[in-house]
């Protein structure tokens, strides 16, 4: 099941925030790469069609949960399409039936 590739639409802000500078207790090594290779979104919207295996989704649903609380604790309002990323995450693992429904 580790080869099962999993569409993920994340915020284009959000895939900004993992490739950009370090954020002090947020590390995204293995998926950094699943993020920097996805296309736009076909509609033109600000998302980022991020095709990744389960494990590489899992690092990343980590990442931008950790992310989203360090961001939230700054007052950065980059904090919300991390949110936003973590439920399109856990969306995504749950329909790839990797989580359980909640």
């Amino acid at each position: 099941m580790a080869s099962l590739e999993i569409p993920v639409d994340l915020p284009a802000e959000a895939c900004e925030v993992a490739c950009g500078p370090y954020i002090e207790g947020a590390s995204l090594p293995e998926s950094r790469a699943a993020i920097e290779r996805a296309p736009g979104h076909a509609l033109g919207i600000e998302y980022k069609v991020v095709t990744c295996t389960a494990a590489e989704a899992q690092d990343m649903l980590d990442y931008f949960r950790s992310t989203a609380g360090v961001l939230t604790t700054l007052g950065d309002a980059r904090a919300g399409a991390c949110t936003v990323a973590v439920d399109n995450l856990r969306l995504a693992l749950r329909l790839a039936r990797i989580l359980p429904p909640s």
